[in-house]
């Protein structure tokens, strides 16, 4: 009986999906074939659906609550019943949203179990001592006003053996599925679907900025002749690519007054996968990819308007007289430092330090604190592997190019460098005598 609820719901949620995109806020009520197919199917399941028993008077009464909840007697399904959040309880405890829960069973089969013995069954285990806590807040308190007028005792179950109660509260879409087409939506990446069944989705993702830049290029009446002039072979730094874009010694062009421009700044800056990096890691980022006049000076606007960043950063200063020069190491890991950034807020996890570990001297493990301690703008225990991989991936002045590059001889492809990774150079120990020398 639960297995056959559980895909009667499931198959239900899917089903009628075309009506009840015609209940949205704003979506013109146009019945097409989508939707009269999936209204005859309705029919023809709800008619053929098993019918659910009628409640038996002096006969113990078993609720399963979670977000949803199921009324039984026995192993018979009497009602069953599920609702969306309200705005305010998305901002509960995991104790108080359970809670509700039982109270929203008890109000709505009020009918059925006042004056009736009752079991619930909940899969959060701290429900069970509600009647003996000490310290109740007023909601508590008023909802266990509620609760005693009933003849019922709280049970615990595992998670896994509420198979009913998951199927009302849970979405038929994969959550890893959701997960990513969230995090798609914060960035600027196109996807289409390439194949979709019921149970597995295939998601080819590619960023939408090439595509952009190559409609805005054929509005810009500067590049369009450019274009002309690169066919007839008169411009020398300027190509064409195999998709007709135009690039200057290999680097796309973006048209100057194009709100693609705008995207991308904006992209490599206030992502979060980049979390306010400074103007020169930025420049030197975008030139590998994007070019256009003026570039170097626009970079250096956009990140003086960040009002974040005036808030938080501090300047730096070069200090006064010689600096003594360290011995260069000749491989990577042979000279650490290890610093700690503490007094941070503590996070749900009861953290609230980092452990930095940086290639190099105590000078450079004070530089990455404090480039960590202005990186961060909400959770920084969510944040941390974002921070870490922009600060991996970014330009450093001292190395002429990023960690990540120098470590492994590639850069990190990311939406704003999609292209095509090349080959991988081992760098040895005069490379790496050269760089720190400049």
């Amino acid at each position: 009986m639960a297995g056959y609820y559980r895909r009667f719901v499931k198959d239900f949620s899917i089903i009628s999906k075309p009506l009840s995109m015609l209940t949205h806020k704003n979506v013109k009520f146009e019945w097409t074939n989508k939707c009269e197919i999936s209204f005859q199917v309705l029919k023809v399941k709800l008619v053929s659906a098993l019918v659910l028993a009628l409640p038996e008077l002096g006969k113990r009464f078993t609720v399963y609550s979670g977000l949803g909840c199921v009324l039984m007697q026995g192993v018979k399904v009497i009602a069953y019943a599920s609702r969306q959040l309200r705005k305010h309880e998305e901002n509960y405890p995991t104790h108080d949203l359970e809670l509700a829960t039982v109270v929203f069973a008890l109000k709505i089969w009020r009918h059925y179990l006042y004056g009736e013995p009752c079991d619930i069954f909940t899969d959060h285990k701290s429900l069970k001592y509600i009647f003996t806590q000490k310290d109740l807040n007023l909601r508590q308190r008023r909802w266990l006003e509620l609760i005693k007028d009933h003849d019922l005792t709280i049970q615990y179950t595992p998670g896994k053996a509420n198979v009913v109660v998951d199927a009302l509260s849970r979405k038929a879409m994969p959550p890893t599925l959701n997960y990513l087409i969230t995090e798609v939506a914060l960035m600027d990446i196109s996807y289409c679907h390439v194949g979709v069944s019921e149970f597995d989705t295939q998601v080819i993702l590619e960023s939408a900025i090439p595509k952009r830049v190559l409609e805005a290029q054929q509005h810009d009446r500067l590049l369009q002749g450019v274009k002309k002039r690169v066919i007839e072979g008169r411009v020398g730094n300027f190509t064409l690519d195999d998709s007709g874009a135009i690039r200057f010694c290999g680097r796309l062009c973006v048209p100057q007054k194009a709100q693609v421009k705008e995207d991308i700044l904006r992209e490599s800056y206030r992502s979060r996968y980049i979390v306010h990096s400074s103007e020169n890691k930025i420049y030197q980022d975008l030139m590998k990819n994007y070019w256009w006049k003026r570039m170097k000076i626009d970079v250096a606007k956009y990140v003086a308007s960040c009002s974040v960043c005036q808030r938080v950063k501090i300047e730096h200063k070069r200090f006064a007289g010689k600096l003594q020069s360290l011995d260069v190491p000749l491989w990577p890991w042979d000279d650490n430092a290890m610093d700690f950034v503490v007094g941070l807020p503590r996070t749900p996890k009861s953290k609230n330090a980092i452990l930095v570990v940086v290639d190099r001297t105590d000078g450079h493990s004070q530089c990455t604190n404090q480039t960590l301690e202005g990186m961060w703008h909400g959770s920084w225990e969510d944040l941390l592997p974002l921070v870490e991989f922009a600060y991996n991936n970014s330009y450093h002045a001292s190395i002429k190019c990023a960690p990540f590059e120098a470590l492994y001889g590639r850069k990190c492809r990311s939406p704003l460098c999609c292209d095509a990774v090349g080959e991988k150079s081992v760098l040895g120990p005069d490379w790496v005598q050269k760089t720190s020398s400049v």
